[in-house]
């Protein structure tokens, strides 16, 4: 959580994922698993199609599900010798219920952090990452999907003490 907070937004630029000030509890309005019923718009990079989450319009979110509160569970690895690379686990998983009267069609996916500046107390909403389905997910009517997401972060190397 981003702090101290002063009248002209955070001392220091921070992200957040959950118990975010001046922000929702759920999705569009706060960090999330946010589903969208479009891809992103491509762009080239040399030979490579390259899809660019900054291009996937506002548009595209799939209003009107239910999305329960983001559950974050962190871990690490324990070094067993000297060289070992320690790693940092983050576990996201969210729960989204379609209460519309139609199916919906999934094609891209992201995990949406809220990052606070310097300049605004209020949060902006960031991608972290993206997925992308082709075929789309078809979520039905009444259904529940529960998602999660899994990312490990190398973030030092073990030595012994001396």
């Amino acid at each position: 959580t981003p702090s101290p907070s002063t009248s002209l937004g955070y001392l220091i630029p921070s992200f957040c994922l959950t118990g975010c000030p001046n922000a929702g509890i759920t999705p569009p309005n706060a960090p999330g698993i946010w589903l969208f019923n479009a891809l992103p718009i491509p762009g080239g990079s040399g030979s490579w199609n390259v899809f660019m989450n900054a291009y996937l319009s506002s548009q595209n979110f799939i209003a009107g599900l239910s999305y329960s509160p983001i559950n974050i569970n962190t871990g690490g690895n324990n070094p067993t010798s000297p060289g070992a690379v320690l790693y940092a686990y983050y576990i996201f998983s969210q729960s989204i219920t379609n209460t519309l009267n139609s199916p919906v069609d999934i094609y891209t996916m992201m995990l949406v952090g809220a990052f606070y500046s310097t300049l605004s107390a209020s949060p902006i909403y960031a991608p972290i990452t993206f997925y992308i389905f082709s075929p789309p997910i078809v979520l039905s009517p009444g259904v529940t999907m529960t998602v999660t997401v899994s990312l490990g972060f190398p973030y030092g190397i073990a030595y012994p003490i001396t």
